[in-house]
């Protein structure tokens, strides 16, 4: 793990896990604060409540204080991450007209994130690594979360492709797709210029 920025209310940081640390066989705890993770590499995440989950970069993973999982290699690059942990206090404000679930604290266990949503993390990634001044490094953390805050689902009726069947089938494609992702994924603009 390597902290790019702690204030009072978050905790902004990287986590790494190679293919052969021990962390692959054993059972994990998220820690004592809810987390906010975006996946770099392709990992299936299995939690007691939430089941089975492939994690990649099309969204993210949202993690109660204390939760128990376990992690499957999918990618040969490992566990690769970017977290936001959040103080509970300040979780409750951030997310104040939200139906959180029964047993926890975050609404929803994972979330697809569209392309803006990334960009606003690797901007706060970039600004961290780079080691900005740490109230524009706030800004921007706080930035990328507002983008998983705007992602959260409201009182809505569930729509045919999010019955159980169809997610149990994408769950099923994503982990042979995992490996051959590449790292670095080009990003065009409207003119469709590469970035």
């Amino acid at each position: 793990v390597r902290v790019l920025l702690a204030t009072d209310e978050l905790v902004l940081g990287e986590f790494s896990c190679e293919p052969d640390d021990p962390l692959w066989t054993s059972a994990n705890t998220i820690g004592d604060l809810p987390h906010v993770v975006w996946p770099f590499t392709t990992v299936e995440i299995i939690r007691h409540r939430a089941g089975r989950v492939c994690a990649d970069s099309n969204g993210v993973l949202l993690y109660d204080a204390g939760t128990e999982y376990r992690r499957r290699p999918v990618s040969p690059a490992g566990d690769r991450s970017v977290f936001i942990a959040l103080h509970p206090q300040f979780l409750e404000r951030l997310t104040g007209r939200i139906t959180f679930k029964r047993y926890g604290q975050f609404p929803v266990d994972h979330l697809p994130l569209a392309a803006g949503g990334w960009l606003r993390m690797k901007s706060a990634l970039s600004a961290g690594r780079a080691c900005h001044d740490a109230l524009r490094l706030e800004e921007l953390t706080l930035d990328a979360l507002g983008a998983v805050v705007e992602a959260f689902p409201h009182q809505r009726t569930p729509g045919p492709l999010t019955a159980p069947l169809v997610r149990e089938r994408v769950a099923d494609t994503r982990p042979p797709l995992g490996p051959a992702l590449p790292d670095q994924v080009p990003i065009r603009d409207s003119a469709g210029c590469h970035d």
